[in-house]
């Protein structure tokens, strides 16, 4: 059983982050990359600020820090549990449409392990309790998807769940070429 100090100290510690705010300027981490590999296959990276993320699709009702502190202690198989659940509410709430409104399957989602996941949640409340780096300069968490289409796709729409917010979307085919050893490349364009 913990000392009666220690417990004071997670005490006042669960009273001060209790007090966290989830930061309005978050919302700029929350943003997709859509990349068009060849003429069938597209690629979906998320990054997200997943102590956010996980606070709006789990924590019903808690303050911002009691939440951090709950699941940034929660035993490793529970923080699994819960984080397979805000997977599963991303995974069914993102849809992927074609053109002429076909849905397109999203597959081979992969997500960061549990383990780093619950770093990052503890990493956080280091940085809350210390007042350590501002939002901007946290890395975001990536998350994949592909899609494959069985013809050439042209343009695609998307649609994110609500506990992503606003999602800002970067698309673009990338162009390839070989340059030979000492030779100058094409022109590059952009």
């Amino acid at each position: 059983m913990a000392s009666r100090g220690a417990r004071l100290a997670l005490a006042g510690l669960s009273f001060c982050l209790a007090t966290i705010a989830v930061p309005a300027h978050e919302l700029a981490q929350n943003r997709a990359t859509l990349v068009l590999r060849d003429n069938t296959h597209l690629t979906v990276t998320l990054y997200v600020g997943l102590p956010e993320f996980l606070f709006r699709t789990l924590a019903t009702g808690k303050p911002f820090g009691a939440f951090l502190v709950e699941y940034s202690a929660l035993d490793p198989a529970a923080f699994r549990r819960e984080l397979l659940r805000a997977q599963s509410r991303v995974e069914k709430g993102t849809h992927l449409f074609l053109e002429d409104g076909r849905p397109l399957l999203l597959d081979r989602w992969q997500w960061p392990e549990p383990a780093a996941a619950q770093a990052m949640l503890r990493e956080r409340v280091m940085h809350e309790t210390v007042g350590g780096e501002t939002d901007s300069h946290r890395e975001p968490a990536e998350i994949h998807a592909e899609a494959v289409a069985q013809r050439d796709i042209q343009s695609v729409s998307i649609q994110f769940p609500a506990e992503l917010q606003q999602v800002l979307i970067v698309a673009y085919r990338p162009h390839q070429a070989w340059v030979a050893a000492g030779a100058r490349s094409a022109r590059i364009t952009f």
